[in-house]
Order: C-alpha cells, then sequence, then structure tokens
C-alpha cells in the first residue's frame, strides 16, 4: 500500500479530458510511483517493530517502515 496525500479537488472536469491529462502526463506519474516504491524498499532494509492496534499488524508494521517520517499520521490513518 502507498499512501498519497491528495487535496480534495474544487473543480470537476469530464471524465475524456481528465483521462486525456493522465494520459498525457503517465511518465510523470509512474516516475514519482517508482520513486515511492524506492523509497519503500530502502527502508525495509532498516526494519524497526512498531507497536500498532490495527488487527493486521504486519500490513500496519510495513506502512509504517515505508513512511518513517510521517508515523503519526500512519497511526492515526489505521485508527
Amino acid at each position: 500500500m502507498i499512501i498519497l496525500k491528495l487535496n480534495r479537488r474544487n473543480n470537476f472536469k469530464s471524465a475524456n479530458i481528465s483521462q486525456k491529462y493522465y494520459l498525457d502526463n503517465r511518465n510523470i506519474i509512474l516516475s514519482s510511483l517508482c520513486f515511492k516504491i524506492q523509497e519503500i524498499i530502502k527502508n525495509i532494509e532498516v526494519y524497526n517493530d512498531y507497536e500498532t492496534n490495527f488487527r493486521i499488524s504486519d500490513f500496519s508494521i510495513f506502512t509504517m517502515n515505508s513512511n518513517k517520517d510521517k508515523i503519526d499520521y500512519v497511526n492515526k490513518i489505521f485508527e
């Protein structure tokens, strides 16, 4: 799971226009995802064990290790 924090859009366009925008910018979007995945893999190498109240603890600990600079934010998501 990759957590992407997005702002709510204030205005909307036709799905065709949105799709064209995403297709035109897919290289940028996919590059951003690849950089995020590389960051996750790097963080897995230095694995920390965290306490969690989330039922699927392996998943939540993996997510926390993937977002070490945002542990409080991730905890709030799982709460």
